[in-house]
């Protein structure tokens, strides 16, 4: 008989390693998380952090591989689509080509369809949740898989998994020194317990119509293809009704393998670490935490002072020998299969409201080891004759229904579930003699990032009041007396956390960016804790100094509290944000001990700062044919604040340069400028919708694409243009912002260095209007080290004064000639404006000492 719990062979004999964490999210905007910038890569979570999820093996998913009713791909590349769902109780289930279910008028498809959609009912009926309250429409959803897609081997039966969420190590999580292990809820419990689609308020909105932002909570699959017999007969349930020897029931595999995708399952490896193991940590479930040794002695522990009831956990030091293989005689003992073998004497033991061996055979089964009773060492059963939840099905007959153990086990990590199950008329029924037990009646909800908007912000260095996160965790109390414990910051291990009231806690870090916390709601009264729960606060990098005329913060880039490590760490340059959340600009500096985010070389190429002595700058990816995204462009565009708004009609001039990277010059842009009155927050991948582009802004497109003939060259761009009437301009948007123009709309990626960023008033420049627009002048070399040329072909120079970029005089002199020698050699290196004083009227030129 094959064992319908056989767990395929993972991916990987060795899993990624990966942090561990569920908490509250104190995020930095645009973080990145690789050392390798991946244009091409759209972030579904703020930095990518949450974008990736794992089911019990460790095999590991992207969020985009798990959307609901969307292609996805296998490892061969090839698409597969879900094209049937159907709803059943709290479920709803997606069928996958190849499922053995999806063809709708296909007599055994529909036969096979109608069996697991009243097994998942009877499911749906057996658990009481606020998925089933009034008004509430969110569903658990299913990913019914296509077996091949998974690699099943042709004599498995079934297998399944929930997906299990939680942060993994990026340049958003830095504070890799703590322990971010834990025990972790999987996406089908959270969802259960708060009536909440677990995903909530930490996937962004979805804008484009393409995608549907929702995500499938697991998986399951049925192998008709192979060599298993399958019994589809409800009236065929044992001996005396004819029960096919060696067949496995396709009822009971159904309530079998979603009783280990509810948690009814270890994480834990043959050497104690977990399926989602990374130092410097480990995730552990609630079912592990109820695992003992044959001699008492709990599998994982952990320091209650530091990690309470659901931080910190770690296979116990003290157990010696190896009791999760007590027989193997080869190294990694582990073994591909099921070998049904057990030794009661050395069984571990599952011990929470009742005391039960679990299967322990002589080598560690992944995903058959500790996630079985063993029938043969519990009252004298004879073996897999017994529970529902052995490591094989019986072939004599079905077990339909969980026994009074297995469904305590249930209660025990936290489920309400009903005193009866299933139908007298499908042969599924069992009364179990008892009232429906309480579980856990408290779960938690992600906070702090509503429908695409921060909460919780603030500059670096203040205060941030985070209150109401417990607002939206869930408890089933009669007289709810909620409360929360262990804050921890993620990424900055000296954040500091103050004044904790029972609702809310002062937040306040120097390190800016989003962070992400954790914390664990509880029940006061009861004492029960519910799942790790996340929060995201965003910490701004605000500037110490204003060069004034200039109403950009930190134009030149040059300040920053500390130095980028990573891309996508636009943040650490004082007063620059991403204009959306996930495309994520870059941040070179040559403080960096990071090489690939560096000046003058990078990851990108080659580029010397413009201006000598200065060593920051800006990166952007602009991409086309990206038919996911807004407009079909991914954007990383910059936003910041100006220093005060633009007065109403007046006029500005807006100047930055630009320079191609060395590995990215075949295709150009015309840069665009957008300056509004409202702090936008866009998940459109960069560009602004056309909607918020009213005539009262200012929104202004270069006549010309931006490109040059040698990759180390710069190239300036300025904008002159007058405000209307609106008085609160003040957020200015730089890149490729609403339909972009590219010189090869079908061509590849392009990337720009940007930097020295300035826009100031053309009169606080010395320009009058009429020779502002007549451009008679030239001022050479610029930059210069010693001496600049001036020269006016058409009116003679009266008079030239030199000013500092705060506005003070440093130089005035009177020339009476159409050409001048300016001596700039004693002033230190910057950027310096010279006001031209002619008969006709003045103008002011930039200039740049090195």
């Amino acid at each position: 008989m094959k064992n319908y719990l056989l767990k395929e062979k993972p991916f990987y004999s060795h899993f990624y390693k990966i942090n561990k964490f569920v908490y509250i999210v104190l995020f930095i905007s645009c973080f990145g998380f690789a050392q390798k910038k991946e244009a091409s890569e759209i972030h579904y979570t703020p930095n990518g952090i949450f974008d990736q999820v794992f089911d019990n093996q460790g095999r590991v998913f992207k969020l985009s591989e798990i959307e609901a009713i969307s292609p996805h791909s296998t490892k061969s590349g090839k698409k597969v689509l879900n094209i049937q769902s159907f709803s059943s109780g709290i479920f709803e289930l997606y069928f996958e080509n190849g499922s053995g279910m999806e063809v709708v008028g296909n007599a055994v498809h529909d036969q096979r369809r109608a069996i697991i959609l009243q097994a998942f009912l009877d499911i749906s009926d057996f658990i009481n949740t606020p998925l089933k309250n009034t008004g509430n429409n969110t569903k658990v959803k299913f990913w019914i898989r296509n077996p091949s897609a998974l690699g099943l081997s042709s004599n498995t039966g079934s297998s399944a998994s929930a997906f299990y969420s939680f942060p993994t190590f990026s340049a958003g999580i830095s504070n890799q020194g703590m322990d971010f292990g834990g025990i972790l809820d999987n996406e089908i419990w959270k969802t259960i317990h708060t009536g909440v689609d677990s995903y909530s308020n930490t996937v962004f909105p979805i804008i484009n119509t393409n995608n549907t932002g929702n995500f499938y909570h697991g998986w399951a699959c049925f192998n008709f293809a192979g060599t298993v017999n399958w019994n589809l007969d409800y009236n065929k349930y044992n001996a005396a009704t004819s029960y096919p020897s060696n067949y496995l029931d396709f009822y009971s595999t159904i309530i079998h393998e979603v009783t280990h995708a509810l948690g009814f399952n270890s994480l834990m490896r043959y050497n104690g670490n977990s399926s989602f193991y990374n130092n410097p940590g480990n995730y552990f479930t609630r079912y592990d935490k109820n695992l003992k040794t044959s001699s008492g002695l709990e599998l994982i522990t952990n320091s209650p002072a530091t990690g309470g009831q659901m931080y910190g956990f770690n296979y116990n030091p003290v157990i010696s020998g190896p009791v999760l293989f007590p027989g193997c005689n080869v190294f990694p003992p582990e073994f591909n299969g099921n070998s049904g073998s057990f030794n009661c004497s050395n069984s571990i033991k599952y011990v929470g409201n009742l005391t039960v061996s679990v299967y322990t055979p002589p080598c560690f089964e992944n995903g058959g080891s500790l996630s079985h009773f063993e029938d043969a060492c519990y009252n004298g059963n004879s073996n897999d004759q017994y529970f529902m939840m052995s490591d094989r099905a019986s072939g004599l007959f079905a077990k339909r229904t969980l026994t009074n153990e297995e469904r305590q086990v249930l209660c025990d990590i936290g489920y309400s579930l009903q005193g009866t199950f299933g139908s007298t008329g499908n042969f599924t029924y069992k009364n179990y003699g008892v009232a429906s037990c309480a579980g856990i009646s408290i779960g938690g909800v992600n906070d702090g990032f509503l429908n695409g908007v921060y909460a919780y912000q603030g500059n670096a260095g203040a205060n941030i009041n985070v209150d109401g996160i417990l607002n939206n965790d869930y408890t089933s109390s009669s007289s709810p007396s909620l409360g929360f414990e262990f804050v921890q910051d993620l990424y900055d291990p000296d954040a500091i956390i103050s004044g904790i009231t029972p609702t809310s806690f002062v937040f306040k870090s120097y390190v800016p960016g989003v962070h992400l916390l954790r914390y664990v709601p509880f029940d006061i009264s009861t004492g029960q804790r519910g799942n790790i729960t996340y929060i995201y606060v965003n910490v701004f990098n605000n500037c110490t100094s204003v060069a004034q005329p200039n109403l950009v913060r930190n134009g030149d880039f040059e300040e920053h509290n500390y130095a980028p490590s990573y891309t996508s760490q636009m943040y650490k340059s004082c007063g620059w944000q991403c204009t959306s959340y996930f495309p994520s600009p870059d941040y070179f500096n040559s403080d960096s001990t990071y090489p690939h985010v560096s000046i003058p070389s990078n990851i990108f190429g080659t580029q010397a700062d413009k201006i000598n002595g200065n060593h920051a700058y800006a990166g952007m990816f602009i991409s086309p044919n990206r038919p996911a995204l807004l407009q079909n462009v991914y954007s990383e565009s910059l936003k910041t604040e100006l220093t005060s708004s633009l007065q109403p009609n007046t006029k500005y001039q807006l100047s930055f340069d630009v320079s191609m990277a060395d590995n990215h010059l075949s295709n150009g842009i015309k840069f665009q400028i957008f300056i509004t009155d409202i702090n936008l927050e866009l998940t459109t991948g960069g560009i602004i919708p056309i909607s918020n582009i009213t005539s009262d802004k200012v929104f202004l497109t270069n006549p010309t694409f931006s490109g040059s003939a040698s990759a180390t060259e710069w190239e300036t761009i300025t904008f002159t243009f007058t405000t209307g009437s609106n008085p609160n301009l003040k957020y200015l948007h730089i890149g490729g912002l609403n339909n972009v123009q590219f010189q090869n709309s079908n061509g590849p990626d392009v990337y720009y260095y940007l930097d020295n960023v300035s826009l100031t008033p053309v009169s606080l420049l010395g320009l009058s209007t009429s020779d502002f627009e007549n451009n008679d002048f030239e001022v050479f070399p610029n930059p210069a080290n010693s001496i600049i040329s001036i020269t006016n072909s058409k009116s003679t120079i009266k008079s030239i004064e030199l000013y500092d970029m705060a506005g003070r005089i440093l130089k005035a002199e009177k020339v009476n000639k159409t050409d001048v020698q300016l001596d700039i050699s004693n002033y230190q290196i910057g950027t310096y404006s010279v006001k031209i004083i002619t008969e006709k009227g003045s103008i002011s030129k930039k200039v740049i000492k090195y």
